[in-house]
């Protein structure tokens, strides 16, 4: 699959190409786009971190 993972892209402000690993991005801080206000990713919005506790977690692509 070609292309990047747009909120990784956004969060570490490099391109994450979508062949490689979703890198983790827990704690980064990126710009609404709905609000244009900043906001603070957690555990929760980290698909590296929801892919590591259920590993079982079927990918749709």
């Amino acid at each position: 699959m070609s292309g990047q993972w747009l909120l990784a892209t956004a969060a570490t402000g490099r391109i994450i190409p979508a062949d490689g690993p979703y890198p983790h991005v827990e704690g980064a801080t990126v710009t609404s786009p709905r609000t244009g206000r900043p906001v603070r990713l957690t555990r929760r919005d980290c698909h590296a971190c929801i892919r590591a506790e259920t590993p079982d977690l079927e990918v749709v692509r």
